[in-house]
């Protein structure tokens, strides 16, 4: 069962389960009422358990905080059990027989693990396996806790039906005690008493377990090893059953896990009972009282107890010996004899009651009765020795010999040598005796008489008039049945009960009536109303007659099936009136007899009931089709006409072209799309649909009409010979050719219109770039700057525009003006250019320093991004000038005895227009100045030290740059 352990889950379940409990009394109203079991109700306090456990004893003195002794894999056998009145009790050591299992028990579908039987050595065994019975009979058959059934959640053994019965060899002791034991005592049982047929006892009470009062702690080593096996002991005195009990059927209500054990007194007395004892005969030993007897839960041994007769049968019937035999005097009247016996030791005992059964031994015929609902007689209509006995048990053909003595109707009725009543066909209606015999064939002078009473219904014939109505003359064959109508014993007749023969033809000639009662005519009769006459037969009792009449009318009917034409559009069904222009001259036409003979090749028909068609054309099919179809003057099919069906399916004519304005645009240039629908069908086209989904490279801007949601157009009604246009402006959105498709249906119809290809080409700009140094003169060491200009002649914005800018050898970067942020790898100055609107120019500076005497050249590109294409001629500038040498020496050495470097001299000076040298001591003092600087200082006078010069130099443009520094003289 579940897992729930808390006392207030355990409540709700007992309560949930008194429905159940409801509705078992329902089920079985023959019992008395049901009483509750729980460990405070009907119940047996229990004081103390004794258990035996690998050979050493084990004491539990209270109800709860019991703990799972060691070890684990071995069997809890309870020894004995003390009760709250101090009474001794052992479990029995009688085995009770599994019988009427559950159908769950062994079924495939039902998992292994759902009903197991748990055994304490560790070993568990699915109730799909073989030695599934004979395990759970060794479970209830010992008092180990361990051991017992468990039943798991469903599908298991459904709630609220039996689990299995078990049965006793003897009645059970309700002087003893029941022990229920159940895991973590969370689950319901109901426990019904079962009689000597294994049947339960009417009257008897059925018992609910509800609640436990023993907590033993004791659990599986691992089947759920947190839930403990809680008991429950209680007297089978409650079934309160008026007859002995010799089996209990459990009911799982709610799929318990546990097992139900018999306990005894220390000393138990075991009612006996011996069955169908010869009068005549009598027998020595029929019973021995002290074989189910029992001591401290064992055997008992005649030889440990005192044996007092306290009620004896009756003088001249049976006798008990000392050594517990019963005796049966010879010729001993029939009838139950009764005695109470008392066993003890000490000062225990207990009594018991002996009844024997002493019959007369000899066959009893008992009479029946049979009815036949007719004369058709029957195999086997009763065996007259179901209800006999032989000896007091049912009598068997192999034990008697059966005869007849009388029977009233030899030729219909017969008794077989099993004892079965056969019935021959044409039996009349009446009543029959036949008197049989049965003797026992072991002492066939012991012979009994009975009767079997036979009551064969009349067979009553009824023969109902018929009306066939008006009945075409130009037709030969049958025209209708006169037996369908006709009774026997007022149901309708089956085939073979009756038969049918003409009586008068009212002057017809060539008119027949079939034994089976088809009535047939010629061709050509006269005009007029008939009446015939036919009788009725009972097939197995010709006697047996009843007429009836024929009635009908001649009529000259006149049919005619008309061809028909139909015209339909394609993919359109239509539904045709087939009746519409056919004849008959008697009424209306039987819509009923409407059957196509042919079926159309190139689409389908769907009969209607009111006698109409729905033909429905193959997709897409158009061209002409037919069928064929059949009427009749009724439903025999006797007198029918035929007529085609002639079908024209209108082909869908539409015409569309799709054509573009321009075949090239450049990118962000403009296309119109014309999509222009003809319909040159001869009906209207309704629900077009058109949807043109643009290629990449193209951008819908808008439509005339607007498309209904996206890229989709609906067009409810094209009439025939209507001209629909749809007019598409898309833009360019990058380069390549692009193919617009326009795709049409119609229901099942489809079609593509192709545009020719468009080229999207680049956009046409003008760019233009300028670059200049300002033609400034450059000396070696120098710093300037490049100025580049880039200008949008063209008409548009202009986007995305690279410029690069790679210096030469004996240039060195150093800065960058303008709004771009430049890359700088290496010589090589690249930016882009967001965005020039037209007309207007950038302009960007970098700045360099001279690292190298000679012509420099210096270049700058520009690009346009793929998707335009620069027109103009100047996309790259380019800038040369002239870097010359100018060098002031940090050092000179006048008067040395080389000759070299003896005066300040600086290298280029004669370049410029002006220079104007000015040198200064250490203190400030003016030592040297010059006007016009011709390379002549040579510190004359002055001593070796520093100096510090100004020179300021007047280039040819008029410009003016100064250097300052200091010179080293050395002498």
């Amino acid at each position: 069962m579940g897992y729930l352990t808390l006392d207030r889950q355990r409540v709700f379940f007992y309560s949930l389960l008194t429905v159940l409990a409801l509705a078992l009394f329902m089920v079985f109203p023959g019992f008395a009422q049901v009483v509750t079991v729980t460990g405070e109700e009907n119940n047996i306090d229990i004081q103390q358990v004794n258990y035996t456990i690998a050979g050493e004893e084990l004491v539990q003195v209270s109800a709860e905080g019991n703990q799972n002794p060691s070890p684990e894999d071995v069997p809890v056998v309870i020894s004995s059990i003390i009760t709250s009145e101090g009474r001794t009790i052992f479990a029995t050591v009688r085995t009770p027989a599994v019988s009427n299992p559950n159908q769950a028990i062994g079924n495939n579908e039902i998992r292994p693990s759902a009903i197991q039987i748990v055994r304490s050595d560790n070993t568990i065994i699915s109730h799909r396996d073989a030695t599934f019975f004979e395990n759970l009979e060794a479970v209830v058959s010992t008092p180990d806790i361990r051991s017992y059934w468990d039943i798991n959640a469903q599908p298991s053994i459904p709630r609220g039906e039996q689990f299995v019965d078990l049965i006793y060899d003897g009645p059970v002791v309700t002087s003893g005690y029941l022990l229920y034991t159940e895991r973590d005592g969370n689950s319901a049982t109901d426990f019904i008493a079962l009689g000597r047929d294994g049947e339960p006892i009417e009257g008897a009470n059925v018992i609910e377990v509800r609640g436990f009062q023993w907590q033993t702690g004791i659990h599986h080593i691992t089947n759920v090893p947190d839930q403990s096996q809680e008991m429950v002991l209680f007297s089978p005195a409650i079934f309160e059953s008026d007859e002995p009990i010799h089996g209990i059927r459990i009911i799982a209500v709610n799929e318990p896990d546990g097992k139900l054990v018999f306990f005894v007194n220390a000393i138990s007395a075991t009612p006996d009972v011996a069955e169908r004892v010869n009068s005549e005969l009598g027998g020595q030993a029929v019973l021995n009282i002290f074989d189910n007897d029992e001591l401290n839960g064992l055997p008992l041994n005649p030889i440990d107890v005192q044996l007092n007769v306290i009620e004896d049968f009756p003088p001249g019937t049976a006798v008990l010996n000392p050594d517990g035999t019963v005796d049966v005097a010879p010729n001993t009247a029939p009838g139950d004899y009764t005695l109470t016996y008392e066993i003890s030791t000490g000062t225990e005992s207990d009594r018991a009651e002996v009844t024997i059964e002493v019959i007369e031994y000899k066959p009893e015929a008992f009479d029946d009765a049979a009815q036949l609902p007719d004369s058709f007689g029957q195999d086997s209509l009763l065996n007259v020795l179901d209800n006999d006995i032989l000896n007091g048990l049912p009598a068997l053909i192999e034990n008697v010999n059966l005869s007849t003595l009388s029977n009233e109707s030899p030729a219909f009725i017969s008794l077989t040598d099993d004892g079965s009543v056969d019935i021959a066909q044409g039996i009349p209606g009446g009543s029959y005796t036949l008197v049989y015999q049965i003797c026992d064939s072991a002492d066939p002078g012991k012979c009994d008489q009975a009767a079997v009473e036979i009551v064969v219904a009349p067979t009553v014939l009824d023969a109902v008039d018929d009306d066939f109505g008006n009945v075409n003359l130009n037709r030969a064959g049958i025209i209708g049945e006169v037996l369908p109508n006709d009774l026997l014993n007022g149901q309708a007749i089956t085939e073979g009960r009756a038969t049918v023969e003409l009586l008068d033809a009212d002057g017809l000639s060539g008119v027949s009536l079939s034994p089976e009662g088809a009535l047939s005519i010629p061709e050509g009769l006269p005009n007029g109303m008939y009446e015939l006459l036919y009788e009725l037969k009972e097939t197995i009792n010709p006697g047996n007659t009843d007429q009836a009449t024929i009635r009908f009318s001649l009529l000259d009917i006149q049919l005619e099936a008309n061809d028909d034409e139909v015209i339909t559009d394609q993919n359109q069904s239509v539904d045709i009136n087939l009746l519409e222009n056919d004849f008959i001259n008697t009424g209306e036409l039987l819509v009923e007899t409407l059957q196509i003979i042919s079926q159309p090749e190139n689409g389908n028909l769907v009969q209607n009931a009111d006698g109409s068609v729905t033909y429905v054309p193959n997709v897409n099919f158009s061209g002409a089709d037919s069928f064929s179809y059949e009427i009749c003057e009724n439903t025999d099919r006797q007198f029918c006409d035929q007529a085609m069906v002639s079908i024209v399916v209108r082909p869908i004519l539409l015409e569309v072209v799709k054509t573009p304005n321009v075949t090239e645009i450049p990118v962000g240039g403009m296309v119109n799309y014309n999509i222009r629908l003809t319909n040159n069908s001869a009906f209207d086209l309704q629900d077009v649909r058109v949807e043109d989904v643009l290629p990449e490279g193209l951008m819908f801007l808008s439509a005339m009409p607007e498309p209904a949601e996206n890229d989709l157009w609906l067009i409810e009604n094209i009439a025939s010979g209507e001209v629909f246009n749809i007019e598409l402006q898309v833009m360019g959105s990058s380069l390549g050719q692009v193919v617009n498709i326009a795709e049409i249906s119609i229901g099942d119809y489809s079609d593509l219109a192709q545009a020719v290809p468009v080229d999207v080409l680049p956009r046409p700009v003008d760019i233009s770039i300028s670059k200049t140094s300002f033609g400034i003169d450059i000396y070696e060491g120098n710093e300037f700057e490049y100025e580049i200009r880039v200008s949008n002649n063209g008409s548009g914005a202009v986007e995305g525009i690279s410029v690069q800018d790679e210096l030469p050898s004996g240039l060195a970067y150093l800065g960058f003006t303008g709004d771009a942020t430049p890359g700088v790898s290496g010589n090589t100055i690249s930016w882009t250019i967001a965005d020039i609107e037209a007309g207007e120019e950038k302009v960007y500076r970098i700045r360099v320093q001279a690292t190298s005497t000679g012509t420099i050249s210096n270049t700058a590109l520009l690009q346009v991004p793929a998707d335009q294409v620069n027109l103009s001629p100047v996309q790259e500038a380019t800038d040369t000038n002239q870097v010359s040498s100018f060098f002031i020496p940090n050092v000179i050495t006048p008067g040395t005895l080389d000759g070299k470097n003896d005066t300040f001299e600086i290298r280029g000076i004669g370049r410029f227009s002006q220079s104007r040298l000015t040198i200064m001591n250490r203190n400030g003092d003016h030592v040297f100045a010059s006007e016009d600087y011709q390379n002549d200082w040579a510190a004359e006078g002055l001593n070796g030290g520093s100096y510090y010069y100004v020179l300021v130099i007047t280039d040819s443009m008029g410009d003016t740059q100064t250097y300052k520094g200091w010179v080293q003289v050395v002498k």
